[in-house]
């Protein structure tokens, strides 16, 4: 029996060897896994190729022809379009998590999560918003943060706080709520055209790695904002949709 155990017990540390740690040398918890697609994908600064571990407070930077896809450990995935710039963090508040998106500055996104694992808060310079259990595109420009909603919805919290629904699209500026409408199936189609030019290589299962291990954190100094008072009359032109949660 001596042998077998032997056999048997050395592929395993092996193979638990290969996974990448939980924290960095920083103490960053890691959040997940980069898979690069195109030739300029850059991760803090540094280009990559390949699957690589991302940690919390980490960048990624995609170029043209390039885009990256972030598997949570927790579940969910985000997908990076061509020349989109955004940082992650990871934040635990108890037994709850979330994935806080900052500092797209351009660029477009594809987010796709299920109730029950962390929930995606989203922040730039024009737009707060958050959510679990749900498929999005973030796209933003140099004027304006587009939020298309494919399943499920997002809460709107920054500048004004209101339910984005399924098949819903908002645009916001700085000065506020351009405009929300819902887009026929075609035109929400449209919003994902993107993705085809660039197909993941592996499934996005959204299982962990390795065991996720919760401790406390100290969460980036992000700003606070508070969501302005819609008054009635203040929504002239804008369809605002669903209750508040």
């Amino acid at each position: 029996m001596r042998p077998n155990w032997i056999i048997f017990f050395i592929p395993l540390v092996l193979t638990a060897g290969c996974l990448p740690p939980l924290y960095n040398q920083e103490g960053q918890i890691r959040i997940g896994t980069l898979q690069t697609i195109g030739p300029d994908v850059r991760l803090e600064g540094k280009p990559e190729t390949g699957h690589l571990p991302v940690y919390s407070s980490d960048r990624i930077e995609t170029g043209k022809n390039s885009s990256g896809y972030l598997y949570f450990k927790n579940g969910g995935f985000i997908q990076l379009g061509e020349n989109t710039d955004p940082e992650f963090y990871e934040i635990w508040e108890g037994t709850k998590c979330f994935i806080i998106m900052i500092k797209q500055l351009i660029g477009v996104s594809y987010y796709e999560s299920e109730d029950g694992q962390c929930a995606l808060q989203f922040q730039n310079q024009t737009a707060e918003a958050v959510r679990q259990g749900t498929k999005v595109i973030f796209k933003v420009t140099q004027s304006h943060t587009i939020i298309t909603v494919h399943e499920g919805s997002m809460l709107l919290t920054y500048p004004h706080e209101m339910e984005i629904q399924k098949g819903y699209q908002a645009k916001i500026s700085q000065k506020g709520l351009v405009e929300m409408h819902k887009l026929s199936d075609s035109a929400l189609k449209d919003t994902v055209k993107w993705r085809k030019k660039f197909p993941s290589r592996i499934p996005p299962t959204g299982r962990p790695l390795v065991p996720t291990m919760i401790r406390p954190m100290i969460p980036p100094k992000i700003p606070h904002r508070h969501p302005t008072t819609i008054s009635p009359g203040s929504l002239d032109g804008i369809m605002p949709v669903g209750p508040i949660r």
